[in-house]
């Protein structure tokens, strides 16, 4: 997280007009969507901020399962890293 947040929470919420301050190389975006409507979802994707983004314009934006990326137990996070890694690879092709 960049050294500007002074905030010690492991998150920080932010509106999406400061989301290119923050924004990474590469994102990987879980989406919390218990009716599985995916209307915001898809009002993200349709944003000219989140398309702006360096990630979006390289094509290293991930969307993941919520499922799958749920839990934050030390097993279930070394699982999460392998697929975070195997993500990356097989968009560049080397998988």
């Amino acid at each position: 997280m960049p050294t500007k947040n002074s905030n010690d929470n492991q998150t920080l919420q932010l509106s999406m007009e400061l989301l290119p301050e923050y924004a990474a190389d590469y994102m990987f975006l879980t989406t919390y969507d218990p009716d599985k409507k995916g209307d915001k979802l898809k009002e993200l994707k349709e944003s000219p901020v989140w398309n702006g983004l360096a990630a979006a314009k390289s094509d290293h934006l991930f969307y993941n399962d919520f499922d799958t990326f749920y839990r934050y137990d030390p097993i279930a996070i070394t699982a999460q890293i392998d697929l975070f890694v195997d993500m990356i690879l097989e968009r560049n092709g080397k998988k």
